[in-house]
């Protein structure tokens, strides 16, 4: 298993041919998941907002913190923020934030093209 951590800025990361865990830290970040089972980690109130995209694997995992349970989240469809055609992906943001200021975008989560499912701490998204 490979792990990526980042500091501050805006990253780009592209997992490696075996599981991989991902993690941007501050700033705007981009995680490109492999072939198998990745992990990415995101924090509220430290890590801005982070692009995943993952087209393989059968049950990716995305572990966040920053907040104290699942109740503490909001989870919506893309269209929801824009009118763009974004109908597969996911927004995962913080209750509360109106402004959107931090959030998880997961791309292609309700299409045919997505893994099998992303898991949240041990509990399934979908």
């Amino acid at each position: 298993m490979a792990t990526w951590f980042s500091g501050p800025g805006n990253d780009v990361h592209d997992a490696l041919p075996d599981e991989t865990t991902l993690y941007g830290g501050a700033g705007n970040d981009t995680s490109y998941g492999g072939a198998y089972n990745d992990t990415c980690l995101f924090t509220f109130n430290a890590d801005g907002q982070d692009y995943i995209s993952d087209s393989s694997g059968e049950y990716d995992t995305l572990n966040v913190g920053g907040v104290t349970n699942i109740s503490g989240l909001e989870f919506h469809r893309a269209t929801y923020y824009s009118s763009s055609n974004d109908s597969n992906d996911l927004v995962v943001q913080r209750v509360g934030d109106s402004a959107v200021s931090e959030f998880v975008y997961i791309d292609h989560y309700w299409s045919r093209t997505a893994p099998g499912a992303f898991l949240f701490q041990g509990g399934m998204l979908r």
